[in-house]
């Protein structure tokens, strides 16, 4: 079955008693250069002069990790070689300061080590931060729902108590989306109180074509209950 995933070696690996105390492997000297390199970009002095060494570069020449890996030259030059080949490092022996430098370049260096490795209090930190972030995020959103919902429409209430003259079951309406809709949308366009008179003169003043008895037959015809008292004044409105 694959396995797939990641593991993290810290370079105090080195440190551990069991870390050398036996040649190494193919596999074990491709680790060790990958932890040879630098994760950043930085500056070394080698033989007291000062190198200047990039991501994932290894200032070490080929002599130098056969003594490391206590390896035969011939076996650290066959092995730089293959690891060229496969397009694993690049190999690059150049003068430096009149000095010989053997630099080892780890390509795609970043599948090995991440750019900004975290600590388990910033992985922590930052989880708490987009909390918080989400929770003022939502809580504006609240905030600016409030502000942009008019108050006088938490008052329609009273409005459909004024139906409970002509209507048995006038209790439904406050359960009812629609009638409610309607109240609020007349309160919205026309105020609460002329909203509040209007319903007032078309209860006290039926139609032979029509009866208002909830907010819905209001809003049908309201365009007859305007041209009908157009002009007109009563104890409760003027249009």
């Amino acid at each position: 079955m694959s396995k797939k995933g990641f593991i993290k070696l810290y370079r105090q690996i080195e440190e551990n008693e069991f870390y050398f105390c036996e040649p190494f492997s193919k596999m074990m000297a491709w680790v060790d250069l990958i932890l040879l390199a630098n994760h950043k970009d930085n500056t070394i002095f080698v033989r007291g002069n000062e190198v200047h060494i990039k991501r994932g570069q290894v200032a070490w020449s080929k002599d130098n990790l056969a003594t490391r890996w206590k390896w035969s030259k011939h076996k650290v030059y066959s092995f730089i070689d293959i690891l060229e080949r496969r397009g694993m490092i690049l190999y690059k022996k150049g003068h430096q300061n009149n000095k010989v430098l053997g630099l080892i370049t780890v390509n795609n260096y970043d599948r090995y080590q991440s750019k900004e490795p975290q600590t388990a209090q910033q992985t922590a930190q930052q989880k708490d931060d987009r909390l918080h972030t989400k929770k003022n995020v939502k809580n504006e959103k609240n905030e600016k729902k409030e502000i942009s919902k008019p108050k006088v429409l938490q008052n329609i209430n009273p409005l459909i108590e004024l139906f409970k003259t002509v209507n048995l079951t006038y209790e439904n309406i406050f359960k009812n989306k629609t009638e409610r809709g309607v109240l609020e949308r007349f309160v919205k366009k026309y105020g609460y109180e002329k909203t509040e008179n209007l319903i007032k003169w078309a209860i006290d003043n039926p139609d032979q074509y029509y009866c208002i008895t909830k907010p819905t037959e209001l809003e049908r015809n309201i365009n007859k209950l305007i041209i009908k008292n157009k002009g007109k004044t009563n104890n409760y409105i003027k249009i």
